[in-house]
């Protein structure tokens, strides 16, 4: 699967939200009408007791206000290196959720592609994307980003390291404008990964394990999806629905990763 999301940018029919893609996100956070608060979650403590058979959460962020919940979902990659989530009364540790994540430069940049670098007698003749397959490359990729207003098209540079002006000016013949944006894109992937489930308590999920399999936006909707299902099941004690492939129920399929 990872394979096959790797090569999924270059097929055809590729598809953006007009007016920029952050209102995907957007949207639903307004149709689901949730409560943002804008803070960074900093301690997850288990404050259920033994004679209630409910879990029970207390988050505490970075101003150091806190919230009591029944149910607590956590929608972002655990990082090894970075500031995390401290998890307090809970009887396992959570320290194997932090994983390595591939650090890419993503470089957005309007301009014009030196085409005679590439060896192209044009720029209309160069492709959309350049994929390089030398080992001494300095960038991964350069793909073509059209606007959906009609402008001129952008384009994008994946490098593992940050850029030169000398070499940027290798991959251009003029530049009007360059953004630099880091980026901790996915996992990275070996061989020999465990897999952990999505239920780390009853109550408490992660979403981002299903980036083990693969990384993209539709793989963490459909991790959003699990969890809201193991929620539901766990809190309507709907065990027998749980961790089971399929299930029949009233001429409808439940299916759990």
């Amino acid at each position: 699967m990872k394979g096959s999301v790797s090569v999924a940018g270059a097929s055809p029919g590729l598809w953006s939200v007009k007016g920029g893609n952050h209102q995907v996100p957007e949207g639903l956070l307004k149709r689901s009408k949730a409560n943002l608060i804008r803070d960074r979650v900093a301690k997850i403590y288990n404050t259920n007791n033994d004679s209630s058979s409910f879990p029970s959460f207390k988050l505490e962020t970075a101003s150091r206000s806190s919230t009591q919940y029944d149910a607590v979902v956590i929608a972002a990659p655990l990082i090894t290196g970075q500031e995390g989530i401290e998890f307090l009364g809970f009887t396992e540790s959570f320290d194997h959720l932090k994983r390595q994540y591939h650090h890419l430069k993503v470089y957005i940049v309007d301009g014009e592609r030196n085409y005679r670098h590439f060896g192209y007698a044009s720029a209309d003749s160069m492709p959309a994307d350049v994929f390089p397959i030398g080992e001494d490359e300095f960038y991964n990729q350069i793909s073509t980003v059209h606007s959906t207003t009609g402008s001129d098209p952008l384009y994008k540079i994946f490098a593992n390291k940050e850029l030169t002006d000398e070499q940027l000016n290798t991959l251009f013949m003029s530049r009007r404008d360059t953004r630099i944006v880091d980026w901790y894109a996915y996992p990275e992937y070996s061989t020999e990964m465990d897999y952990v489930k999505f239920a780390l308590v009853p109550g408490l999920y992660y979403i981002n394990l299903i980036e083990l399999a693969a990384s993209t936006m539709e793989m963490s909707a459909a991790g959003g999806n699990n969890a809201a299902l193991l929620i539901y099941n766990h809190w309507m004690e709907n065990d027998h629905l749980i961790d089971n492939m399929f299930v029949m129920e009233e001429k409808h399929i439940k299916i759990e990763l």
